[in-house]
C-alpha cells in the first residue's frame, strides 16, 4: 500500500485489509511518501489499537521519493508468495476477497496475476460507476491483451511473486503509468485471470487527482511515453510488435487531436503512425495515417 497525503482515505484501506479472513499470515506494508499530513498518524491509531495492528509495517520516508520509486521500493520490501496491491486513497470490502484469489493462483501457476471488476466511487466514497471495467476487459487477457493495455483496476490485482522480475527497469522509474508497465512484465511469465465472482474494491477518482485532472490529450501523450519506455523493454519479437502496434494507434489518435490546432504536431505523429505501423504490420492504420498527410 503506498500512500501519499491519504489522511482523508487511508482508514478505509486499511480496514479493508485488515477485515480479511484468511488461514495464512497478511504483512501490510504501508510506504508512505513523505505526506505533509496526518497519514501516520491514523496509520499508528490502527498498529496500537486493532486486534490486527500486528499485521501492519509501516514505513514513512524522511524526503519524498516520487510515486514510481516508493512502489520499486515497495516491492522490494515484500517477502510473500502473493503480493497484493491497494493505494491508500483506495480500498476492499469483502473479507473473503485475498483468500478468493490465492486459492486460484496456488492451483494455477500458469498465472502470473488475478484481477476483477470494482466499483468506482468519490471523495465521500459515494458509488459513482458500478463498474470500473468495460466488457472487453471481463475476461482472462493473455500477453496480447494486456501488452495493448486492456483495463486492469490496480486495486483488484494479486501478483505470484514468482512472475516478479528480479529487478524492475530502470524505464519504470520514467513511466506515468507504473499500472501498465507492470502488467507488461507480469505477461512475460503468465496471462491474467479474471475473477467474475469478486466485486470486492473500490477505485477512488479524487478531484484533484494527477491523473483525473489531466486533459484526454494530455493522458494519450503520457500513455504514449509509457510505450516508448516499454518498447526498450520489449525484448522478444511478439512483444515488441505488440508495442509497435499500440504505438502506432496512439500516434495516429494524437495526430487527429492536434490536426485542427497544430499541423506540424499532427503532421508528426502521423509520421510516427506510419512508421510504427509498418513495424507491427498495421496496415489500415498505415493507410489512415497517409490520407491524413496528403
Amino acid at each position: 500500500m503506498i500512500t501519499y497525503q491519504h489522511e482523508a482515505f487511508i482508514r478505509e484501506a486499511i480496514e479493508g485489509v485488515l477485515m480479511q479472513e484468511v488461514d495464512f499470515s497478511i504483512d501490510l506494508l504501508i510506504a508512505d511518501d513523505a505526506s505533509p499530513d496526518s497519514t501516520g498518524l491514523i496509520v499508528q491509531e490502527y498498529i496500537d489499537n486493532h486486534p490486527k495492528g500486528h499485521w501492519i509495517r509501516y514505513v514513512r520516508h524522511s524526503e519524498n521519493k516520487g510515486m514510481m520509486a516508493n512502489f520499486v521500493w515497495a516491492m522490494g520490501q515484500c517477502n510473500g508468495n502473493y503480493i497484493a496491491l491497494c493505494e491508500g486513497d483506495d480500498y476492499w470490502t469483502d473479507p473473503l476477497k485475498i483468500k478468493k484469489q490465492i486459492l486460484f493462483l496456488e492451483a494455477n501457476p500458469n498465472f502470473s496475476f488475478s484481477f476483477h471488476d470494482c466499483v468506482v466511487v468519490d471523495e465521500q466514497s459515494q458509488i459513482i460507476a458500478n463498474s470500473y471495467l468495460p466488457k472487453s476487459s471481463k475476461k482472462n487477457l493473455n500477453f496480447t491483451e494486456i501488452g495493448l493495455n486492456r483495463l486492469i483496476p490496480t486495486c483488484s490485482v494479486i501478483i505470484n511473486r514468482k512472475s516478479l522480475p528480479t529487478y524492475f527497469p530502470e524505464e519504470f522509474l520514467f513511466t506515468n503509468n507504473g499500472d501498465t508497465f507492470l502488467f507488461f512484465l507480469l505477461s512475460f511469465y503468465g496471462s491474467a485471470y479474471f475473477h467474475d465472482d469478486i466485486l470486492s474494491s473500490s477505485y477512488r477518482i479524487q478531484k484533484y487527482g494527477v491523473w483525473s485532472n489531466l486533459s484526454e490529450i494530455n493522458k494519450v501523450l503520457k500513455i504514449l511515453n509509457t510505450y516508448y519506455l516499454l518498447i526498450k523493454i520489449a525484448k522478444p519479437n511478439k512483444y515488441k510488435k505488440i508495442v509497435n502496434k499500440k504505438i502506432s494507434h496512439l500516434s495516429y489518435k494524437l495526430g487527429k487531436e492536434y490536426s485542427s490546432s497544430n499541423r506540424s504536431i499532427s503532421t508528426y505523429f502521423f509520421h510516427q503512425s506510419i512508421i510504427y505501423s509498418i513495424k507491427s504490420f498495421q496496415f489500415e492504420i498505415l493507410f489512415y495515417s497517409l490520407v491524413k498527410l496528403i
